[in-house]
């Protein structure tokens, strides 16, 4: 998919979360990536009951998961103290994204920068059950 397609595609998935997560800010906006990395990785689309999601960043980051991909609270933990990581595990596979450690402050940026330097660690996992 050429960029400005993706770009597209993800303004229009950031206004449908902004509407049901109560407002604009950065952190629903890198879910809204993460999300399509998942996506694109695990082939989901939206329903997936198996997915497990770790987040150590804002909860904000968690919602687009909740609406995007319709996670329920069950299937998302919260971890303390906050790190920079999101785990999402799909069976024995497993995505760990690193976020970036430079500051964004404006959700147009989150979309304009390359995946690899939003994300610039992303740790494909094998887990054995």
């Amino acid at each position: 998919m050429p960029e400005s397609r993706k770009i597209e595609k993800w303004n229009l998935q950031f206004k449908e979360a902004a509407l049901k997560h109560g407002g604009v800010c950065v952190g629903l906006a890198i879910g809204i990536r993460a999300v399509d990395i998942i996506q694109r990785e695990f082939d989901v689309s939206s329903d997936t009951k198996s997915l497990r999601i770790r987040v150590g960043t804002k909860e904000c980051l968690a919602d687009a998961f909740k609406i995007l991909l319709r996670v329920e609270n069950q299937q998302l933990e919260y971890v303390n103290p906050r790190d920079n990581v999101i785990s999402v595990r799909n069976g024995t596979n497993a995505i760990e994204l690193h976020l970036t450690s430079n500051k964004i402050t404006d959700v147009s940026h989150v979309f304009q920068q390359p995946e690899d330097t939003l994300f610039p660690i992303v740790r494909k996992l094998r887990i054995n059950s």
